[in-house]
């Protein structure tokens, strides 16, 4: 093997101090099978433009073989050099599902590829994918709102790493969520660490906008059409503004003469309450120009 991937892979020589004894050793051919395959699966991966069927074939095909020799490619495995295949197989297979599509299939991988992280980390070297892999998974689980889980997540992560790029722009993302900076998630969108976060990041981006027009309907009565998309950040352009029509009409609102009308039950006490709401949206409306230019 001639790639990067091949030439990290610890050496197993009688003089290294970091071999580790086995009881059985899996057979080379077999071996050999692995990491041709593996290969294969990682050109593809590798391309600009992925063949996800062809990628898909491939790391299903490769599971398989993993699982049939489970005892080696386990992360409790005594073999560096299976630990370390299995790892990089899993790695590839999270990015897989952000391609896919396929959420319910990266929790599933991102879930074994952690055993190889936490349950392996003292028997291999770190992975230099790590901390981007555990950044998206964070992403994950803040784009589905699962905050008790997020935090959890941020816990496990040594405070020399929170100011790695690839978790302190998740931890950022967050904050904004907390403090209802939704502009904000907007201005870092087309910022991310990483293009694998792209895809969560639609899901966040969505998020914060379904928080901006909760608070446009706690706080109005109507709106017009213009401050709408402002304040719920789509372009002004005519594909957006038709998808503006599209989610205004699924929340319910009416249109009328350029002004959005919807049943709003905000009696004189709550719209009192709700200051903070309108002081969020002033601020919305603030950074409209700047995100116009990103989004």
């Amino acid at each position: 093997m001639t790639s990067a991937v091949a030439h990290a892979i610890p050496s197993h020589g009688k003089s290294s101090s970091r071999s580790f004894n086995t009881k059985t050793k899996l057979p080379e051919s077999i071996l050999k099978l692995i990491k041709d395959k593996y290969e294969q699966f990682n050109q593809e991966m590798s391309k600009v433009n992925v063949d996800v069927r062809r990628a898909t074939q491939l790391f299903n095909e490769l599971k398989i073989m993993l699982v049939q020799r489970s005892d080696f490619f386990d992360p409790s495995s005594d073999s560096q050099e299976c630990i370390f295949f299995g790892r990089s197989i899993h790695e590839l297979g999270v990015k897989l599902a952000i391609y896919e599509g396929n959420k319910s299939a990266f929790q599933s991988r991102m879930h074994r590829l952690k055993l190889y992280y936490y349950d392996a980390r003292s028997r291999v070297m770190e992975s230099s994918m790590m901390w981007e892999m555990l950044g998206l998974n964070l992403l994950y689980l803040l784009s589905e709102n699962r905050l008790a889980e997020f935090h959890r997540e941020v816990e496990k992560i040594p405070n020399a790493q929170l100011n790695n790029i690839y978790i302190k722009a998740v931890i950022e993302y967050e904050q904004y969520l907390m403090e209802g900076n939704y502009h904000k998630i907007y201005l870092v969108g087309g910022n991310i660490p990483s293009p694998a976060y792209r895809f969560f990041m639609k899901s966040l981006l969505d998020t914060a906008r379904e928080a901006s027009a909760s608070c446009i309907e706690a706080s109005f009565n109507n709106i017009s059409v213009e401050d709408a998309r402002r304040m719920m950040f789509f372009k002004n352009e005519p594909q957006s503004l038709a998808d503006l029509q599209t989610y205004t009409a699924r929340r319910g609102w009416t249109l009328n003469l350029g002004v959005y009308t919807f049943h709003n039950e905000t009696d004189a006490t709550s719209r009192h309450s709700a200051v903070p709401v309108l002081q969020l949206l002033t601020n919305i409306v603030g950074y409209a120009r700047e995100m116009e230019q990103i989004i």
